[in-house]
Formats: structure tokens, sequence, C-alpha cells
């Protein structure tokens, strides 16, 4: 399991994630990568599990990049399990795709040395990833993270209403800061890159939380 918040400027210390967590980790991992489009700050707290050491559930590129998993993925081939730095050597340049024969339940996050960060979960949906509702960049897998970044954890009666008119959320957290980043097997792209292979479809991190929020709303 690792617990992780990736965010750029704007936010607060990201000592606030540390009480959010509610664990108690083997690692923690607080980074601030300098990347070739500005500074990403980087917040984990990993657990071993019976799968994977607390260490290998994130990497860092002492370049500027890193990568986080939380879950458990491994190739159905192989019966392989694949820990953070097997999907970062997987994931080496923006846009690439994770081969077909991958199975699990996971978030990721990678960040390359360029400034684009790409965030996914596993098809199914079975763990999910967070972004700040106002814009902010910052993406997380606990909705609790982002509003301890955003420095308020007010709650979203909106969201609340159709919990309990249809028995689950739509878009929305129990967190008014927060929005859930819509399920997909396509890697969000973020933020824009222009000579990205992929650059039509990309989008600075601002815009494409808007735009996710729209869908999942």
């Amino acid at each position: 399991m690792a617990l992780f918040a990736i965010w750029q400027g704007g936010a607060a210390d990201g000592a606030a994630l540390a009480v959010a967590a509610h664990v108690v980790p083997e690692r923690v991992f607080s980074h601030r990568l300098e990347t070739a489009q500005g500074a990403w700050n980087l917040w984990a707290a990993s657990c071993a599990s019976h799968f994977y050491r607390a260490d290998a559930q994130v990497w860092i590129d002492p370049d500027g990049g890193a990568c986080i998993i939380h879950g458990l993925i491994w190739r159905t081939g192989s019966a392989a399990l694949i820990d953070a730095r097997d999907i970062a050597d997987l994931l080496d340049a923006p846009g690439a795709r994770l081969p077909d024969d991958m199975a699990g339940e996971y978030a990721i996050a990678r960040l390359h040395i360029d400034g684009t960060l790409e965030a996914f979960g596993d098809p199914a949906g079975l763990q999910q990833l967070f972004h700040a509702k106002d814009g902010h960049p910052i993406l997380a897998n606990r909705a609790g993270f982002v509003a301890a970044l955003l420095g308020g954890r007010g709650p979203d009666r909106d969201c609340a209403l159709w919990l309990g008119t249809i028995g689950y959320r739509i878009g929305g957290t129990e967190l008014n800061a927060s929005r859930t980043t819509p399920e997909s097997p396509e890697l969000q792209v973020l933020p824009e890159v222009d000579n990205h292979p992929n650059a039509e479809a990309d989008r600075r991190l601002g815009r494409a939380l808007a735009t996710l929020e729209g869908v999942a709303e």
C-alpha cells in the first residue's frame, strides 16, 4: 500500500498529509522534483504487504521523475509482480502504454522528467484517483489528501444528496475540495507537452481537471 499525493505550487505544505494518512507507514517519501515544466512535490507513505516491500512501491528518478503504485499489478503471461521501477521502465516516455498482459487492482502516477504527469487506475476502477475541484494541480489516491493540501475538509453536501438518493456518489467525494477522477483504461496525460505524440488529446492540468469534472458530473 502506498498512499500518495503529487502537486505543484499553491498548496499547503505536505506535512499535513501525514496527519490525513491515518496509517503508520514503514517508509515516507517526500521529494521536490524539478522538471522541464516546473517543480512537482511528491509525498508518499508506503507499507509493506505480502506482495511488495515498502520501498518497491515508489521510485524516484534522480533526473527529476518518479513513479508510484498503490495496489497490486502483475503480468498474466508470467505471473510476475510489477513494482514501481518496472512501471517506470514500461512507461519510459509520455504517451507510452502498458502491455496488454497487465492485470490487477491499482492506481499509478508516472511523472516524466519533462514535467508530464500520467495517472490512471485499473480498468475496473477498484483503486481511485482524486483531483482538486478548483483546478489546483493536485493528484492523490485519497480524497482527504487533496483537502489537506488545500487546507479545508468541508463536506460536499450536493454529493451527499446523491449518496442518499441512489446509494453512491457521482463524480464527487464526501469532501467539497476534491473530485473523483473518472475511471478510464486510458492514461490521463497532464499537463500538455506540445511535442507529445498525443498532444492533441493532452491538456494543461487545470483545463484537464475542469473537463474531467464536467464529464464525471
